[in-house]
């Protein structure tokens, strides 16, 4: 303590277990806890057993993305993709936390009506994070206890197993790099951005973007409701600039 004000005629880096010691961080105590047993019936070996006897159906992964970290967190992103058509549909959130999640579920169930979100997310694919800890916040209806959807979890440390949205997370990053503040970020910022990352021809879809590739599974209506649009080719624009217009 007297070296820290100076007390003393000598400096930390003459004190080498000062300089060797990093100082332990506190503990975040208000940090969400998972609690293991509701993952029973939602390993991802459950996610591979239903897709055998549903093989056609509707795959949604979920994951998050980060801006600028430190402190207790702030505004992120929830992304969902259609698996079989690369579409991402982006949300901001105010925190990395369950409720926040649980209430975009809710949000997209009001939005399509309970029959097409069904249909839609019929089974979502995530990670372990405790920011997906409520599991029956979004595969239940509450309003009449019907479960709408199927929600699974990879395995631990298994990223690949969801390898299509990881791997779509490099097209927000080409406008939003790592270490990217989203505190000016708005909804209407995550509509722009989806919108023209759908809109970009993909060779794993025969050079067809995800938003022509959905256009007949999820419908106009749908798309509209989402606010997802097409754009042009020439006006796509997968930099911070697109941002600042």
């Amino acid at each position: 303590m007297y070296t820290m004000k100076g007390v003393l005629n000598v400096r930390n880096i003459n004190l080498q277990r000062k300089v060797r010691f990093r100082v332990k961080k506190e503990y975040d105590y208000t940090r969400e806890k998972t609690n293991p047993k509701i993952k029973i019936g939602r390993f991802y070996s459950d996610f591979l057993n239903y897709l055998e006897f549903y093989p056609n159906a509707s795959i949604v992964e979920m994951d998050t993305v980060i801006g600028t970290s430190g402190g207790k967190g702030g505004k992120c992103f929830l992304t969902l993709l259609f698996r079989q058509y690369n579409f991402m549909l982006i949300y901001l959130l105010p925190y990395k936390q369950s409720k926040y999640v649980t209430q975009v579920f809710n949000h997209l169930k009001s939005l399509l009506g309970i029959d097409e979100f069904k249909r839609l997310f019929e089974v979502v694919l995530t990670d372990n994070g405790t920011e997906f800890s409520d599991p029956d916040s979004i595969e239940i209806d509450f309003n009449t206890g019907e479960k709408v959807c199927s929600l699974f979890y990879c395995d631990p440390n298994s990223s690949w197993q969801k390898g299509s949205i990881e791997k779509n997370h490099e097209y927000i990053r080409y406008i939003l790099p790592k270490g990217t503040s989203f505190a000016s970020l708005t909804q209407e910022d995550c509509y722009l951005i989806a919108s023209h990352i759908n809109s970009v021809p993909r060779i794993s879809l025969n050079n067809h973007s995800p938003y022509d590739s959905i256009f007949l599974f999820i419908g106009k209506e749908n798309l509209d409701k989402l606010q997802i649009k097409k754009v042009n080719n020439d006006d796509i624009d997968l930099s911070i600039r697109l941002l600042k217009k």
